[in-house]
């Protein structure tokens, strides 16, 4: 298939403001660009390949890559310009970026969307090179740094850890549950409101998280509190953001709307902990929506109650472990993008009626312990 029959040039150029775009939207287009450095990777062929000159105009043969990605290409550049320089993210985007950046495509950001609508175009500020020659330049050099970096196997250890946490977690949760029997799960985001959010770094972000888990102890809002789970996240629009989870003994909270404990802690970060500059979702207003749709993890949960126990896990629990939005201070700072409670103390032996337990078993196939010699050797 030619290239230039994908795109009608008599279209009008679009033109790529982020701005308008939330953080959901920001979020797919990063997705999408983890994809497109994904399946380049797993493919060896040319994206272009010139197949004939008409009237002094190159056509191209196109693989279903160049398809796929040529025309996402000055979105993905003007995206990754929006990302904080003082974090490092996902290793596929790391590599795009540094790959985009040598090439100096990243000054152009959205100058290139003629690209899109032309791939026989020639650019003279590049040599004459036309947009599917850059195109192919840019997968090219994204293959032969992914190598040098062994970004595979980066990719595969991280994958690994995340199964392992989702374990871990999954455990922990458990074992909750085989003490208290009823938890009131509590699921909060929570950020900086957006004249502040710039400005937050990630220190000031644990600063506050150490302040709120320090000042439970004389909270009354935090009584009864069993467990916790916390994860820190980046987003373009909210900056530094922490999702939250909150176990606490459902037995000895049973006449307290779980929505409105929620919404108090929310108020406690956003006026006391941050001092006015914060924000909160309070997630356990859509529980009555979940319910409906079969998919409530959150709220009020017996141990027997099989259904919300596996929402819990695959959903709620699973949503902080899952690999994207990863982020890493530069720079050597130490902070801890995770944490959880300790663990419960179950009493092996205890008096009346035994309980079911409910263990989810995690299928960790494709994660074994080692990494293949035949991975790590590439």
């Amino acid at each position: 298939m030619l290239a230039d029959e994908i795109f009608d040039s008599s279209d009008q150029l679009p033109e790529f403001k982020l701005k308008r775009y939330n953080n959901a939207a920001y979020s797919k287009y990063l997705a999408d660009l983890e994809c497109f450095v994904e399946d380049l990777l797993n493919d060896d062929t040319i994206p272009f390949v010139r197949s004939n000159v008409i009237a002094n105009r190159i056509t191209y043969d196109s693989t279903p890559l160049a398809r796929q990605y040529f025309a996402l290409i000055p979105l993905f550049i003007s995206t990754v310009n929006l990302l904080s320089p003082d974090y490092e993210y996902d290793e596929y985007i790391m590599l795009f970026i540094h790959c985009s950046r040598a090439m100096s495509l990243s000054e152009e950001a959205c100058d290139w969307s003629p690209h899109c609508n032309m791939p026989s175009a020639n650019y003279r500020h590049r040599n004459g090179m036309t947009g599917g020659e850059i195109f192919n330049a840019l997968v090219n050099s994204i293959r032969t740094e992914a190598r040098r970096f062994r970004i595979k196997q980066k990719i595969y250890r991280r994958r690994k850890e995340s199964i392992e946490r989702f374990t871990e977690y999954c455990d922990y949760c458990n074992k909750l549950f085989e003490k208290y029997g009823r938890l009131s799960v509590l699921r909060l985001d929570l950020f900086y409101k957006k004249e502040f959010s710039n400005s937050v770094n990630i220190q000031d972000v644990g600063k506050d998280l150490n302040r709120l888990f320090s000042n439970r102890r004389s909270n009354k809002l935090f009584a009864n509190m069993c467990g916790y789970i916390t994860k820190l996240e980046y987003g373009v629009e909210k900056g530094i953001h922490v999702h939250v989870i909150y176990f606490f003994d459902g037995s000895k909270r049973k006449n307290e709307s779980h929505i409105y404990h929620a919404k108090q802690i929310g108020e406690y970060w956003k006026e006391t902990i941050t001092k006015g500059r914060g924000e909160y979702w309070n997630c356990n207003k859509q529980a009555s929506e979940f319910e409906k749709n079969g998919i409530r993890g959150i709220g009020p949960i017996n141990h027997d109650q099989t259904l919300l126990r596996e929402n819990l896990l695959n959903r709620v629990i699973g949503y902080l472990t899952k690999l994207d939005q990863f982020i890493k201070p530069k720079y050597g700072t130490s902070i801890r993008l995770y944490r959880r409670g300790a663990h419960p103390s179950v009493p092996k032996i205890k008096r009346g009626r035994p309980r079911k337990t409910h263990d989810r078993d995690v299928n960790r196939s494709n994660f074994p312990n080692e990494i293949p010699e035949n991975v790590v050797n590439k």
